[in-house]
């Protein structure tokens, strides 16, 4: 199951994170670089082209 997920919504674009349920979670460097690039990617202007859609590999 996916932690982290983004992907557009029309000409939005959607970001979730898991992380954070307990507060000794966002004393760990790599959660908050998540979270910052996370909101960056998702308030990013919808006048930006989307970038190419990668399908994960399971």
């Amino acid at each position: 199951m996916p932690v982290v997920w983004k992907k557009m919504c029309g000409r939005g674009r959607v970001f979730y994170s898991s992380l954070g349920h307990v507060a000794a979670d966002m004393e760990v460097p790599e959660t908050l670089e998540i979270l910052r690039r996370g909101i960056r990617w998702s308030a990013a202007s919808w006048h930006e082209p989307a970038e190419k859609l990668v399908m994960p590999v399971y």
